[in-house]
């Protein structure tokens, strides 16, 4: 069975932080592997400032590392396209 991300309007990610600079998220077919192992692919959304989501997945999903490669990109190879927009 493949395992899938799924993603829910509901929870506060990234842009509802406090102290966030950004304003806009935009996710577009983003992948990501540790060697062979494919841990999620296709993921797309969009988040505006003020937005809520959740990421709700099994463990082993890649909820964490979605996550942590929306924070800090640079530190990560990925697939796919990652957008986000600095407030002013």
């Amino acid at each position: 069975m493949k395992r899938t991300i799924s993603i829910l309007i509901v929870l506060v990610l990234c842009l509802s932080f406090t102290g966030c600079e950004y304003a806009f998220l935009s996710v577009e077919n983003l992948s990501k592997s540790f060697g062979s192992h494919r841990l999620f692919s296709g993921v797309n959304f969009e988040v505006k400032r003020g937005e809520h989501i959740a990421v709700i997945g099994d463990n082993g999903t890649g909820k964490t590392t979605l996550t942590n490669l929306i924070r800090e990109p640079d530190q990560y190879i990925f697939e796919g396209k990652l957008k986000l927009d600095s407030v002013g």
